[in-house]
């Protein structure tokens, strides 16, 4: 937990860059291990049904990043503003269905949390451990940039949200390439071997 906090940690009086949407990577450790909570998104949804992603969404009029990251998982999951502490965010990502641009906030919890999901928007929740992400990466190229993906047994994890994970692991590893910041040479296919240390 405090390499998440020192790869997210963000100067003292950053103002957080925008976008229209944010979402919450929301990180507990447990048995020695760090967890990242995830929603399935629920069926119903016109955008992404089904998917896996972090608790978010649109950034309402007068509040800031953080605050609509916070407010949509309270909203979605029924995570307590006060139960999170923010260290900070990672690069903003865009949708590539959507094209909406997000923010993602990287908030640090005491405990594992007693989440239920919004079922109007949410058709589960759950987490992951951080270190068997490790393993389940594999990267496609499409339309001239990689695209990551993370399988889950019956779950896989990619678009926005895969570019997230990628993105936060690249920094715990000491990778220093954030998702899509420099296309391949030549289309591949081919597992992600990121470091399991450091």
């Amino acid at each position: 937990m405090d390499d998440v906090r020192a790869v997210c940690a963000s100067p003292a009086g950053a103002v957080p860059p925008d976008a229209v949407a944010a979402a919450l990577v929301a990180v507990f450790e447990e048995g020695g291990e760090a967890r990242i909570v995830l929603i399935r998104r629920a069926l119903r949804l016109p955008l992404n049904p089904g998917e896996m992603a972090f608790p978010g969404g649109m950034v309402e009029a007068g509040e800031t990043m953080v605050e609509a990251a916070l407010r949509e998982a309270d909203e979605e999951v029924g995570l307590p503003p006060e139960a999170v502490e923010v260290v900070g965010w990672l690069d903003v990502v865009t949708g590539k269905q959507s094209g909406s641009t997000v923010l993602p906030v990287v908030g640090v919890l005491r405990e594992r949390p007693a989440l239920v999901p919004f079922e109007a928007e949410v058709a589960a929740v759950t987490d992951v451990a951080m270190s068997g992400l490790l393993g389940c990466c594999r990267t496609e190229w499409w339309d001239e940039r990689d695209m990551y993906f993370f399988d889950l047994g019956e779950d896989l994890v990619w678009g926005l949200t895969a570019r997230v994970l990628y993105d936060l692991l690249c920094r715990l590893s000491g990778r220093a390439a954030p998702p899509g910041s420099a296309p391949a040479p030549e289309p591949r296919d081919e597992r992600a071997h990121l470091p399991t240390h450091g």
